[in-house]
């Protein structure tokens, strides 16, 4: 019985380690495309521990659209998470 527990719970973290690391994907894809889009650099990939970030020059691109450019991760991983939600819900709660 505590075997099957066991893994049933290791698979639960698995799914959750996955969809935490797309979620991190789709975020630093939403930076990407707008500082691409609006004619900014992208410069390269930053890893300070567990952490993963992308590099961008902004320089190039309007004070307006660097905001955009900023919110742009969060919008994405907000959009992914609810377009996965309602695809499938039971997986958003075990």
């Amino acid at each position: 019985m505590s075997l099957v527990f066991a893994d049933v719970s290791l698979r639960l973290v698995c799914q959750w380690a996955l969809m935490a690391s797309l979620l991190v994907c789709i975020h630093e894809l939403g930076h990407l495309g707008t500082t691409w889009a609006w004619g900014g650099r992208i410069t390269g990939l930053v890893f300070r521990g567990i952490a993963v970030g992308v590099r961008v020059d902004i320089t190039a691109i309007d004070p307006d659209r660097k905001a955009w450019t900023v919110a742009a991760g969060l919008l994405a991983e907000t959009s992914a998470a609810s377009l996965g939600y309602l695809v499938h819900p039971s997986l958003a709660w075990p």
